[in-house]
């Protein structure tokens, strides 16, 4: 019981701390940017009340790998979704689907669905073919001429990013983002824990090279991601250390905002960027697709060319020219706001089912693999998903099938604190 008090606590003070720094600072610093105060009492209790409900059937402990996803997906972007549906009077409808699809999550990662098993490669033979793989896909990259375009300067990567892309095979959407945000995170990962100090030095290496031939961010964020999920899942007490951290954000930003100690930056990258916008185009998502028609995935090439896209921008911008003004935009956001542009509310509820199926799958794979491990590669991911990226996107593209098949192939378990 004691437990259950302390996340619902967590909770709601997040939720009335991002309530106040959007009212205090949001809307009169970045207001320009579509952000506004329509503030409804009503609707502020009747969210906070959900908050307290759902926050009481949360998981409270670690005991499985959904019970750490759930509370990221309530984090990211649910609860400030929460917040902006009485802050903004935003509509009941689309926020209790919403709500809707997380419990159908909830219940769907409960059921026990058997999980394949191809191999047990040991840990060793595993680490190999990934670092094989991954670097002769960077030679691969390197043989295409990559090095015209290295860059290891975080300031200019916008500047070679489009050139990088565009001078590789169209395959490579698909290989580069694989390699960076599995191959390496994955083997730098076996390898810390293996104490295999020259695979180490080959994944981290691999990663910089990732950086420097395609001027992505993530081939640096992915690996230390990685690592630092894993060390701090070693804590007995992680949920709590996930909220103690989540509203530690939130204070450090309304604090950055009423001192300038970061000029605004730390704000404006964790409470609006982080927090405030993707729940906001989730809205934006449902505002403007609720008066156009749906897209119906002719977007995605899982439908195989055979329907057609009925607009002359995508989806993402199409919502930055309508909603924001601006064409230029790519207003991208995660599975809810997605999966509404795509096929409604039953879009919503398809992508629910599916994430579901994926945790439950998960759970099945931690009487195999050690659950540190499933979460540190699977949950950076998911917080794609979760925040901006559509679900066909997120698991084709950023790795979450690839890092499915991955865990069908060795068992590790009882490991010893590294």
């Amino acid at each position: 019981m004691k437990d259950r008090i302390t996340i619902t606590s967590f909770y709601l003070s997040s939720f009335i701390f991002i309530l106040f720094g959007y009212y205090k600072y949001i809307v009169p610093i970045y207001g320009y940017s579509g952000y506004f105060l329509s503030y409804s009492t009503s609707k502020t209790l009747e969210a906070a009340s959900l908050t307290t409900l759902i926050s009481l059937i949360l998981p409270k402990a670690f005991e499985k790998p959904s019970d750490i996803l759930l509370h990221l997906q309530f984090m990211f972007p649910i609860t400030p979704m929460l917040v902006l549906y009485g802050a903004v009077d935003y509509p009941r409808l689309f926020l209790y689907c919403t709500i809707f699809a997380f419990l159908a999550i909830t219940a769907i990662s409960r059921l026990e669905i058997p999980v394949v098993r191809v191999c047990n490669l040991s840990l060793t033979g595993l680490q190999i073919i990934l670092l094989t793989t991954a670097w002769l896909i960077i030679s691969s990259i390197l043989y295409f001429g990559g090095l015209k375009y290295l860059n290891f300067n975080l300031t200019a990567i916008y500047e070679y990013r489009s050139d990088a892309a565009s001078n590789l095979p169209g395959i490579y959407g698909y290989l580069s983002p694989l390699t960076s945000k599995v191959l390496l995170p994955f083997s730098l990962l076996l390898a810390v824990i293996n104490k295999n100090w020259v695979f180490t030095i080959a994944a981290f290496f691999g990663s910089i090279m990732m950086f420097g031939l395609t001027s992505h961010k993530g081939p640096i964020f992915y690996p230390i991601a990685v690592l630092a999920l894993y060390f701090i899942l070693r804590n007995n007490k992680i949920i709590n250390l996930l909220l103690i951290g989540y509203l530690s954000i939130i204070i450090i930003s309304i604090l950055d905002f009423s001192t300038g100690f970061f000029d605004n930056w730390f704000g404006s990258l964790m409470l609006r960027r982080t927090l405030i916008t993707p729940a906001d185009l989730n809205y934006s998502y449902y505002k403007l697709f609720s008066e156009i028609p749906f897209v119906f995935w002719s977007e995605s090439k899982i439908t195989l060319g055979l329907l057609n896209y009925p607009y002359d921008i995508s989806s993402s911008k199409l919502v930055g020219r309508e909603i924001y003004g601006l064409e230029s935009l790519n207003a991208n956001t995660g599975w809810i706001g997605s999966g509404y542009s795509n096929g409604g509310f039953f879009g919503i509820f398809i992508y629910a089912g599916l994430i579901g199926i994926l945790f439950s799958i998960l759970n099945g794979y931690s009487h195999l693999i050690e659950k540190r491990i499933l979460v540190s590669i699977i949950a950076p991911p998911m917080i794609t998903l979760m925040m901006s990226s559509d679900l066909p996107t997120a698991f084709l593209n950023h790795g979450i099938i690839f890092a499915l098949i991955l865990f069908s192939l060795f068992t590790v378990r009882d490991l010893a604190p590294p």
